[in-house]
């Protein structure tokens, strides 16, 4: 029952042990700590669609590469200048018309969910392609920087929205029968 219920935070914890043990130390040192967390943490908001997906028994190829679009419109927007909210809006506005487009197609045209999403996986890289031109997009945005980087009272700012988003989350999945 033990392994059951605490088996996943046990595995973390056995990790943890090798790894500083494997590495003299290093591993457990403060600043890669804090890395460690920073980078679970973009990792974590980026995995909650696919929870939610999966929560509710469906599966969803298409989630990274809808992600890379909304990432793309959104650093080719900010090379034009605009101010940041807008640009951040159209880039959800653009994720959300791929998951109603996911929606539509998976409910009422009744393709399988796996299949729905593969095409538009590949729907999403191919506009990611075309808008880019087949090359990155370089930005310097302080107000991005921040949000990857930033501090709150020493606290990163991806680890905090990972705890709001975590929650939010739970409130979601509570309520919902």
């Amino acid at each position: 029952r033990v392994a059951g219920k605490y088996g996943s935070l046990i595995i973390l914890l056995l990790a943890m042990v090798f790894l500083t043990w494997q590495t003299k130390g290093r591993f457990a040192l403060p600043g890669n700590l804090v890395n460690v967390v920073e980078q679970g943490a973009i990792l974590g908001v980026a995995s909650f669609a696919m929870t939610m997906t999966l929560i509710g028994g469906g599966i969803d190829m298409s989630v990274a590469a809808v992600a890379g679009l909304c990432a793309t419109v959104l650093a080719g927007l900010l090379k034009g200048g605009h101010p940041l909210y807008m640009d951040v809006l159209a880039a959800i506005l653009v994720g959300a018309a791929f998951g109603l487009l996911n929606g539509y197609v998976i409910t009422k045209v009744r393709v399988k969910p796996f299949v729905a999403t593969l095409c538009t996986m590949f729907l999403a890289t191919g506009f990611k392609k075309v808008y880019n031109g087949w090359q990155p997009i370089w930005i310097t945005s302080p107000s991005l920087d921040y949000l990857a980087r930033g501090r709150v009272l020493g606290v990163p700012v991806p680890v905090i929205a990972l705890v709001v988003l975590t929650l939010i989350l739970y409130l979601l999945a509570d309520q919902s029968p």
